[in-house]
């Protein structure tokens, strides 16, 4: 991966590059809107400046409890939570 897109932080971890470091970050806000079908999560960085990522065509989203965020990451190896997310989602998994 290019630094450009992001960094591999192990053979399963994918930093994701967000143009600012998010170490001392914590979470604004989350909001799911059902009309657009889009989620946006709220992120105050360690300057006080909010970050909004938006997401649209996901399947699942947790909140597990966590406030505290130090860096934005793609788990590329996640196969029981992308089960458990198809489950949820579909009636018959495609």
């Amino acid at each position: 991966m290019d630094k450009e897109n992001g960094v591999f932080m192990d053979d399963n971890i994918f930093k994701i590059d967000v143009g600012i470091g998010l170490a001392d970050s914590e979470l604004a806000s989350y909001c799911y809107s059902d009309e657009d079908k889009k989620l946006t999560i709220r992120i105050r960085t360690w300057n006080t400046k909010i970050i909004a990522f938006e997401f649209s065509d996901f399947i699942l989203f947790l909140d597990r409890g966590s406030q505290d965020i130090t860096e934005f990451c793609r788990n590329a190896n996640e196969i029981d939570l992308f089960k458990e997310a198809l489950v949820k989602t579909y009636e018959k998994i495609p």
